[in-house]
């Protein structure tokens, strides 16, 4: 019961962390609405940007984003 009662927890706060992003994604940023080949362009300019030492600390990305999503 402790590992149902979990999931499903679980997927409120997904779906809330979900909901709450999606506010501040425009479409042509979400993979979910991409075709494979806009999201395989997409991958590959990032890991060329990567290559190219154009990136971010992911740490630094994501506590950012919690503080502008208030999570």
């Amino acid at each position: 019961m402790m590992v149902a009662e979990a999931t499903a927890q679980y997927e409120i706060v997904k779906s809330n962390w979900e909901d709450k992003l999606a506010e501040f994604i425009p479409d042509w940023m979400n993979m979910n609405k991409m075709t494979k080949e806009e999201l395989e362009a997409r991958l590959a300019k990032h890991a060329q940007d990567a290559r190219d030492g154009k990136s971010v600390e992911i740490s630094k990305t994501f506590s950012d984003l919690n503080k502008e999503l208030g999570i």
